[in-house]
C-alpha cells in the first residue's frame, strides 16, 4: 500500500489515480460548502459523501469541520495563486482609442471568474465567518484579500492614476464589483437572466459609468 504525505503531516491511502482519502474529503467538502454554506454542512454529510464513517474524518482532520473548511479554502486560494493578478496586469488599453482601463480590467476579471467554479466569497465571509474561530477568520480574510480583493483594488488604483476614474475609493469599487458578480450568478441560477456573461458586462459598464460620474463631480468641485 502506498501513502502520500499531506499538508499537515498526515498520510492517506492513495488510489490508482493518486488521489488520497484526504483529497476525496476535501473535494466533497468543497462542493458541499459551496452549495450549502459552512453552517448547513455537518461532518456526517461530508462522511456520507465520501462513503466514510464520521470518526474517520478526524484521522485526517483532528480539529473537525472547521479545519476542513479552512483547508478547503486555502487549497482553493492556492490553486488560484497569482492567476487573477497576472490576468489584470496583462490588461492593456489604447489611449488613442479612448479605452478605459477600469472597464477593460473588470471585464477581464469577470471573464476570469466565470471560467471557474463559483466561489461566493462575500457570502462565505458574511454568513460563515461568525461560526468560525477568530484565528481561522483571520487566515481566511488574509488569504482571500491577497488572491481576490487585492488585485482588483490595485486595478482601480491604476485606473485612477490614468485619470479613468474620479474620486472613488478602490476598496469600495472592488467590493461592489465582487458583490455584483456574485449576485449576478445567483440571479442567473434563480432564473432572472440566462446570459451570465452579458449580465456581467452590463454590470461592469454601470460601475465604470459611476466611476466616471465621480470623476466629473470631482472636476466640477475643483472649478
Amino acid at each position: 500500500m502506498s501513502t502520500q504525505s499531506t499538508g499537515t503531516g498526515q498520510t492517506g491511502q492513495t488510489g490508482q489515480t493518486g488521489e488520497t482519502s484526504r483529497d476525496r474529503i476535501l473535494d466533497a467538502a468543497e462542493e458541499l460548502f459551496r452549495e450549502q454554506g459552512y453552517r448547513a454542512v455537518s461532518l456526517l454529510d461530508i462522511a456520507r459523501a465520501v462513503s466514510m464513517k464520521k470518526p474517520s474524518l478526524y484521522h485526517h482532520f483532528p480539529d473537525g469541520k472547521e479545519e476542513i473548511f479552512l483547508t478547503v479554502y486555502q487549497r482553493m486560494f492556492a490553486r488560484m495563486g497569482s492567476a487573477l493578478d497576472d490576468c489584470l496586469r496583462n490588461v492593456s488599453v489604447d489611449i488613442n482609442d479612448g479605452e478605459n482601463l477600469l472597464e477593460q480590467g473588470l471585464l477581464a476579471a469577470g471573464k476570469w471568474f466565470l471560467e471557474r467554479p463559483p466561489m461566493f466569497l462575500l457570502a462565505m465571509l458574511h454568513h460563515d465567518m461568525p461560526g468560525l474561530g477568530e484565528e481561522t477568520q483571520k487566515q481566511l480574510v488574509r488569504s482571500s484579500y491577497s488572491v481576490i480583493m487585492g488585485p482588483i483594488v490595485e486595478l482601480v488604483g491604476r485606473a485612477g492614476e490614468r485619470g479613468d476614474v474620479g474620486d472613488v475609493h478602490p476598496h469600495i469599487v472592488a467590493g461592489g464589483f465582487l458583490a455584483i458578480l456574485e449576485g449576478t450568478i445567483i440571479a442567473a441560477r434563480a432564473g432572472f437572466g440566462h446570459d451570465v456573461a452579458a449580465m456581467v458586462q452590463e454590470s461592469v459598464r454601470m460601475i465604470v459609468f459611476g466611476a466616471a460620474a465621480g470623476k466629473k463631480a470631482g472636476e466640477t468641485s475643483d472649478e
